[in-house]
């Protein structure tokens, strides 16, 4: 009976002392510098947690990761394993969030977003909705057994110069756009697709435009796209798409162009029809300063063909030669 007392009271003192140190404002200030370690070391992320409150069913966190901050409000069920809450994020700057997560692509700009989680050990979903430099974003994460396995982004009635400008793309792709777009990417086998809309575009001046200029005399950037879609899939850093554009008097189309977002590089054949005569420009290498090579042998034979149907040699003979050739 004795030996059962000295067991009570150990559990007794046990409890006490768990309770005091998970709910109490010491014991979570002993709790935090413990957390923040065991986060840096299994992600690699250093991340400051400026305030840290867990009660027995709600818990309220509040942190920084450099210039970003964060703070989640929730509640939970020890015994399900089961949690639900709140959480606004706020990135100052993007390009420093780059660098701390050591992604391969250019970001500027800033995000502020706020959301909402739900589920338990097994199913877990994360959803929200923010600014991306000024750009509307909605997002949601499935995560099965603990692990994040899907991840779903709709943009919608954005600006495409915001959207060029925060992955510094702007002096390469379309201007002046509204943009939609939808990407489903499964975080587990790292594939996915993606569908993106725009309206009402034109091209900027670059070297693809001057080059079709140069070669064919017309200007791309004087013609306003009513429509364009690019549809395509992912593959962990592999991005093949399809693009099919239209103008008044020009159509743009390319058919498995592939973009390796690892090495940040591009490899496209862009197949255009300027006034129903065909001109191939293929596009390859790194993205900020690919090569381009413009074949304009199928739009000057177009504009020779044209030329011969008119000529009259006076010898018929000559001219269903002529007409054969070209």
């Amino acid at each position: 009976m004795k030996f059962l007392k000295i067991i009570l009271i150990s559990l007794l003192i046990l409890l006490v002392l768990a309770y005091i140190l998970f709910f109490t404002k010491p014991g979570n200030k002993i709790l935090k510098p413990y957390i923040e370690k065991s986060i840096k070391k299994n992600s690699g992320i250093e991340i400051s947690l400026t305030s840290f409150t867990l009660k027995p069913a709600t818990f309220k966190i509040a942190g920084k990761l450099a210039s970003a901050s964060f703070i989640i409000d929730g509640k939970y069920n020890l015994f399900k394993a089961s949690g639900a809450g709140v959480y606004k994020f706020d990135v100052k700057d993007l390009a420093e969030l780059k660098k701390l997560l050591n992604l391969n692509i250019d970001l500027r700009g800033n995000y502020l977003g706020t959301g909402s989680f739900s589920g338990n050990k097994d199913s877990f979903i994360i959803d929200g909705k923010g600014k991306l430099a000024g750009i509307d974003v909605d997002y949601k994460v499935e995560s099965t057994d603990g692990v994040p396995a899907s991840l779903n982004i709709g943009i919608y009635n954005a600006d495409l110069n915001k959207v060029l400008n925060a992955i510094n793309r702007s002096d390469y792709y379309i201007f002046n756009s509204s943009f939609n777009a939808d990407i489903n990417y499964n975080l587990k086998t790292e594939k996915g697709n993606f569908k993106a809309n725009f309206e009402n575009g034109n091209f900027v001046y670059n070297r693809l435009s001057g080059l079709i200029l140069q070669f064919a005399q017309f200007d791309i950037t004087k013609q306003v796209y009513k429509n364009a879609l690019i549809k395509g899939n992912i593959n962990k850093k592999i991005i093949t798409a399809n693009l099919n554009m239209k103008g008044s008097d020009i159509t743009i189309a390319s058919k498995n162009a592939i973009l390796d977002i690892q090495n940040n590089t591009i490899d496209a054949i862009l197949n255009l029809k300027i006034k129903n005569k065909p001109l191939s420009v293929t596009v390859k290498g790194k993205t900020e300063k690919p090569k381009i090579k413009v074949d304009v042998s199928g739009y000057i034979k177009k504009e020779i063909k044209k030329h011969i149907n008119k000529l009259d040699t006076g010898n018929e003979t000559m001219n269903n030669f002529l007409k054969k050739m070209f």
